[in-house]
């Protein structure tokens, strides 16, 4: 289904702020959604969490749904590689040293027999950590 969004302003009428909601409803009634808080210029990124509903309408979880973006994105990433027939890479360049570039690298090192990992960060300081 579609994402729905909601938009607005913060409380002190300052930055702008939406919300947005990404249902999926499962063979046997189980209900999922993303919500996603997002403020312009909030340092931190955006909130994210994703809540697992039974089929009796129970909430059976709530789970900080950064982590998982970022190894479904990653998994992604792989497999579009290996359906492009890149199945034995053996060198990785990733652009940016944030959770992304990290979940990926984990991800491609998993699936391809790496030897070696370029990471491009604008401060060297990031790129080293990752």
């Amino acid at each position: 289904p579609p994402r729905a969004v909601a938009a607005g302003v913060t409380a002190d009428g300052g930055a702008p702020s939406s919300v947005l909601a990404m249902p999926a409803l499962r063979p046997g009634g189980i209900a999922i959604v993303k919500a996603v808080r997002a403020v312009a210029h909030h340092g931190a990124g955006l909130d994210s969490y994703l809540l697992a509903f039974g089929p009796d309408g129970v909430l059976v979880a709530i789970i900080e749904a950064h982590h998982l973006t970022a190894l479904r994105t990653a998994a992604v990433s792989v497999l579009a590689a290996q359906h492009a027939g890149v199945c034995s890479l053996r060198r990785l360049a990733v652009l940016g040293a944030g959770r992304q570039a990290r979940a990926h690298v984990r991800a491609f090192a998993a699936a391809m027999p790496l030897a070696r990992v370029s990471i491009w960060a604008r401060r060297s300081d990031a790129a080293a950590a990752a």
